[in-house]
């Protein structure tokens, strides 16, 4: 099994946070910018169907471990929750 996933790059022109308050509805943050084309794709394949390997994953970036995987762990995670079944 396999699924993929991208997250397009954005540049920021400008930024402001809000975080003063206790109103989610008003916290967050204002600015503008642009998308970009590039960005991250991350793939994930399932390559075991045993249940005791489930939780056992490597991440490589083009060949090459990294410390930073946030993408490509979140995609794996939500692959992983999706397909439960698979491993019954």
């Amino acid at each position: 099994m396999m699924a993929s996933a991208f997250c397009p790059a954005h540049i920021t022109g400008f930024f402001k946070a809000e975080l003063e308050g206790n109103d989610p509805n008003r916290l967050g943050s204002l600015g503008a910018g642009f998308s970009i084309q590039k960005g991250v794709k991350t793939t994930v394949i399932l390559s075991s169907r045993n249940p005791s390997n489930a939780t056992k994953f490597h991440i490589q970036i083009k060949g090459f471990k990294t410390g930073d995987v946030r993408v490509s762990e979140y995609v794996l995670n939500e692959f992983l929750a999706d397909n439960d079944d698979y491993f019954a």
